[in-house]
């Protein structure tokens, strides 16, 4: 081949390596984000009033104090919901409660009625198997992330927020 050639070969090549480096990966692991309630709410209301809205949209869901509700529609930070869905009850929530925004897609591998697999929630897992990160299981209020901690010896291990002071904003700091 001569040196117009490799040079083309080269350009081919370089280009076909610029493209692939901007395409998005098939199956990126996305961790829900959470807001808060900037006002109370009693267990018949069906609006709630948030910090921010971002993220939230219509069809995806909202998980607070152990209720799950659908979200129907947004304006600003107003939030209309279907509450108690998923076999949860619908609750009363104080203001600053913490308000975990589950996206539509991430509802049927997020909201669950059971534990993740491993001795009692706390095997060994691996977050890249898992497309949206926590997992939080509707019918306990235990909200798992698979999270590195130097006590299980460098491995990564299952880490709820049930029954401990651990709540979901350090579990996400906590991250390695």
């Amino acid at each position: 081949m001569n040196s117009k050639g490799v040079n083309a070969m080269r350009r081919i090549v370089l280009a076909l390596l610029v493209a692939l480096s901007f395409s998005a990966p098939v199956s990126a692991q996305t961790y829900l984000t959470s807001t808060t309630l900037s006002g109370a709410v009693n267990a018949s209301t069906n609006t709630f009033v948030v910090a921010s809205a971002s993220g939230i949209a219509a069809g995806g869901g909202l998980y607070v104090d152990r209720e799950f509700v659908t979200v129907r529609a947004v304006s600003g930070t107003t939030i209309t919901v279907n509450r108690g869905q998923g076999g949860t009850p619908a609750n009363s929530h104080g203001v600053s409660r913490t308000v975990i925004i589950v996206p539509e897609a991430a509802i049927p591998s997020v909201i669950t009625a059971v534990d993740p697999s491993g001795v009692a929630g706390v095997g060994t897992c691996s977050a890249a198997s898992h497309r949206y990160l926590p997992i939080i299981n509707v019918v306990n209020g235990n909200v798992w992330l698979c999270r590195y901690t130097a006590a299980a010896q460098s491995a990564t291990v299952w880490a709820a927020t049930n029954g401990t002071l651990i709540t979901y904003n350090s579990l996400l700091l906590n991250l390695q």
